[in-house]
Order: structure tokens, then sequence, then C-alpha cells
């Protein structure tokens, strides 16, 4: 259930950032924030939001050696407001990639076993992003990164 409200992207993402700026830092990783100046304000649940930018970024960590980073950014354009987490990650082979936002979906790789998850997050993420009317897509190259773009309308 949405309960929306007027919010200011920049502050939610700061928010979320600084909570996991402790986690880039014990994985050697870099938490990069790029957001552009002068975006709308919003209404959205703030919570909903807060926790798919979350699991965005805890992937990103998750899936990325340590010495890389991981960019935060955003933009917008007159129907909406984007938010974009890249990595500089294993990323995901083209063959899994139309299957990664399916619930308990996790890309098969030996490397993983260790790896903690249920195969949830992704697919909460487009949940959340198909409440407030908006997407999420990801481009990704195996051995050079993914890029997740959640959008949303700046109008509900």
């Amino acid at each position: 259930v949405l309960r929306p409200s007027p919010l200011r992207i920049e502050t939610l993402l700061e928010r979320v950032l600084l909570m996991l700026d402790p986690v880039a830092g014990q994985r050697g990783i870099r938490l990069v924030r790029n957001f552009a100046p002068g975006l709308p304000a919003l209404v959205a649940d703030a919570d909903l939001l807060s926790r798919a930018v979350e699991n965005l970024v805890s992937n990103a960590f998750k899936y990325s050696p340590e010495g890389t980073e991981v960019a935060v950014s955003t933009s917008s354009d007159d129907a909406s407001v984007s938010i974009q987490v890249a990595d500089q990650g294993y990323g995901v082979p083209e063959a899994d990639l139309a299957r990664i936002f399916e619930k308990f979906y996790r890309v098969p790789r030996v490397e993983d076993a260790g790896v903690a998850g249920t195969g949830l997050g992704l697919s909460l993420v487009r949940e959340i992003a198909d409440l407030h009317g908006g997407s999420v897509m990801v481009r990704s190259e195996v051995n050079a990164g993914s890029t997740f773009t959640l959008v949303l309308p700046r109008s509900a």
C-alpha cells in the first residue's frame, strides 16, 4: 500500500547512502554521488522508495569486486525523474537479463555460491516502481558492470 507524500529525491538518496557508506567502506568500494541540480519534488512513498534504492545499491556492493566504485546518479526530464545505480561488477549474462526481476531468481554463478540472498530484492524494486507508475530497467555487460535505472513519473 502506497503512502505518498511530497519528497526531494536527493534528500532521500543521501539518507539511504549515508546508511550504506560504512558497508561500502568495509567492502573496499567507493560510493559516488552524481545528483543532477534542480530535481523536481516528487509525490511518492519515501519508505518504499528508500527500500528500492537500498536494494539496488546493496546488490551493486554484493556483486562488485573490492577496489571498484558504485555510482548513484539522478536525472530528470519533463515527464520523469530517474535514479541510476551503476557498478563495475561482474555483470549479468544476456541470457539472464530477462529473468532477473522475477521472484526468487538468482543468476547462477559458482562464484556467488556464498553470497547471501533470496532472489527477492530486484522483484521488490520492480514492484515498488510499478506501484509508483514507474519502471526499472537494466543494462549489463559481463565483467564490466551493470546499470540499473529506476524511473519515476514527475506527477502521480
